[in-house]
């Protein structure tokens, strides 16, 4: 939210834009993550459309270069996964006014997407559209032989039954949205749709192989998704310092829960796992929307 013209801090000059672009791809966190996803797909439509090339150029320059950003970028592009239950059939979920169905924007297009803007960001490519951004991450040889073109039509083939289910929905006199049921699609393009989101779980399965990070990762803290590991971690390059890093938490967290739970601590990383306390917890959220 507000990252329209309105914000003062998204009318700045040229350097100032560059670098925020700069500090997110750097020092990735989770709002420079949110705001990466938003902003690089930025377009010049009318001015100095010359500088929105430039910060494009300098975006596919950078992020190439910083594997961390990209594997950060790839940690969110897998938060959102495609409605598939066990045995890979299709599992149907509540969606506001709508009776159970599929999401095929927040389950199909919007992830697919941003697995695409992942490669395409590890390649250096300065393209916006998510198929040209696919057409220059299969020559540059970043996928899998015969991969992209599964991408490629299932995108196509998600994108065309969500835009024709919104129209069907204008003509009933309906508000369009994103989902549709099972029984609207003939028996052909519920197997399509089967098919399609298993292309998407396979490649974001693929992405996890790729960007793979030895970093510590993400952890919720006071409501915000952050990079756990510690600076002096970092610095090293070496594994990341749980005790060091729960002693940092607990110095920064405001809320006195937090605070307690990180102040309590972790055993050693030498301690012997016999003589570990552990506590296993099984915790079940099927159905919950948090």
């Amino acid at each position: 939210g507000d990252v329209m013209a309105t914000n003062p801090r998204w009318r700045q000059p040229l350097r100032v834009w560059q670098g925020y672009f700069r500090d997110w791809i750097e020092r990735p966190t989770a709002e420079g993550l949110l705001h990466s996803n938003i902003f690089f797909d930025l377009d010049g439509v009318y001015g100095r459309t010359d500088w929105a090339d430039a910060l494009r150029r300098d975006i596919a320059r950078q992020a190439r270069q910083h594997p961390r950003f990209l594997a950060s970028m790839a940690r969110n592009a897998l938060l959102r996964t495609p409605p598939l239950g066990f045995f890979r059939n299709l599992v149907l979920e509540a969606d506001g006014r709508h009776s159970a169905g599929i999401n095929l924007k927040r389950r199909g297009t919007a992830p697919l997407t941003d697995l695409i803007r992942v490669h395409a960001l590890s390649v250096g490519s300065e393209a916006l559209n998510s198929f040209d951004r696919l057409d220059e991450g299969i020559r540059a040889g970043v996928l899998p032989p015969g991969r992209g073109p599964d991408l490629h039509d299932a995108l196509e083939f998600l994108s065309f039954v969500r835009l024709r289910t919104q129209a069907e929905d204008l003509k009933a006199g309906l508000e369009p949205g994103n989902t549709v049921s099972p029984e609207r699609l003939s028996a052909f393009e519920r197997k399509s749709l089967r098919d399609a989101f298993l292309v998407l779980s396979q490649a974001q399965d693929y992405l996890k192989f790729r960007h793979q990070s030895v970093r510590c990762p993400v952890m919720l803290h006071a409501g915000l998704l952050r990079d756990a590991k510690p600076a002096a971690a970092q610095a090293a390059g070496g594994a990341c310092d749980w005790p060091a890093r729960f002693r940092e938490l607990a110095s920064s967290a405001h809320d006195p829960r937090l605070k307690a739970f990180y102040g309590a601590g972790v055993v050693d990383g030498g301690t012997p796992l016999q003589d570990v306390p552990l506590l296993a917890l099984d915790v079940e959220t099927t159905g919950l929307d948090p």
